[in-house]
């Protein structure tokens, strides 16, 4: 049964799980929520899988009318998320009910939110995941962003007797200026000299950033001779951090294959997060590290992960 109308979509809101796997040699990205830690809280508190399908909302959130009682959560950017005119705090799981009315603003921290509905949201499985690839027009709902007069659903209905918070987390308190690790791009020696200038200098988060990477404004930093920006065609991963031609370096999420510029860098795993929240105009840093010592990180950042959603 229909349990959710969306009477204003927001500014970029889709479905998404923890990506696609296996598929990459077919063309087809990883996708999924570029913000896991907030994604899997916000299931967590329902009682979900964390690999259930939530809706990322980006920068304005979207507005729905409820026509069925669900349960409800919120995690990541705080979007002023009100029901009914009531303000829902985030890391909260709440109670909605037939003829509410729940309202996402624009964000006051972060970039993107999370609403996870209890049971996962009820969309099709496509090569083995619920998450949207907008530019294969593939997967979440109908393989697009919500507009308005789109109904929603979970998979199954669940209930709880009151509203669960997990106390022990603190609201995230996203930074406008922020330091990411990271470890050589296969490229790396491209940059000769050059590369002490990506670490030396800071960077603005762009406002052409979107699901395919994020832009950044800066100093241009240039191959030395006999090195171009333009290499054959190979795999990317998440993280890499590509440089066109005009020497701006772009970070790449999940949502292509194979890239043609050479790579710098690559953030590592546990720092991604962080840049899933960054929003134009924010400072970023990049700071270099080993791979012995990313290893490390991400162990623990792992541990710690999965020790915060249970």
């Amino acid at each position: 049964m229909r349990s959710l109308l969306v009477l204003s979509p927001g500014a970029m809101t889709t479905v998404q799980d923890l990506g696609r796997i296996g598929y990459s040699h077919m063309g087809i990205p990883q996708s999924g929520v570029l913000d896991q830690e907030a994604a899997s809280i916000a299931n967590k508190l329902l009682g979900n899988p964390i690999e259930a399908a939530v809706l990322e909302c980006t920068v304005v959130g979207p507005c729905f009318a409820v026509l069925k009682t669900v349960q409800l959560a919120i995690a990541g950017a705080d979007m002023g998320t009100t029901l009914n005119y009531t303000r829902i705090p985030n890391l909260t799981a709440f109670t909605a009910t037939a003829g509410d009315v729940l309202a996402f603003g624009q964000i006051k921290s972060g970039c993107r939110a999370y609403l996870a509905i209890s049971g996962g949201f009820n969309v099709p499985m496509v090569m083995g995941s619920l998450s949207t690839y907008l530019s294969g027009k593939l997967g979440g709902f109908k393989g697009r962003a919500l507009l308005k007069g789109d109904y929603l659903s979970p998979f199954e209905y669940r209930s709880f007797k009151k509203p669960i918070t997990i106390a022990q987390l603190d609201q995230p308190r996203y930074s406008s200026r922020m330091e990411l690790r990271v470890i050589d791009g296969p490229q790396f020696a491209y940059f000769g000299s050059n590369v002490r200038r990506f670490f030396q200098e800071s960077y603005q988060v762009s406002d052409k950033t979107d699901r395919i990477g994020c832009c950044l404004d800066g100093p241009s930093i240039s191959t030395v001779d006999g090195y171009h920006h333009t290499i054959i065609s190979e795999p990317i991963v998440r993280g890499n951090i590509q440089v066109p031609p005009n020497g701006k370096p772009i970070v790449l999420w999940g949502e292509q294959t194979v890239g043609s510029y050479t790579k710098i860098a690559t953030v590592i795993t546990p720092d991604l997060p962080l840049l899933a929240q960054a929003i134009p105009g924010d400072t970023i840093y990049f700071r270099r590290i080993d791979l012995y010592t990313a290893h490390i990180l991400y162990r623990k950042w792992h541990a710690d992960h999965m020790r915060s959603i249970g």
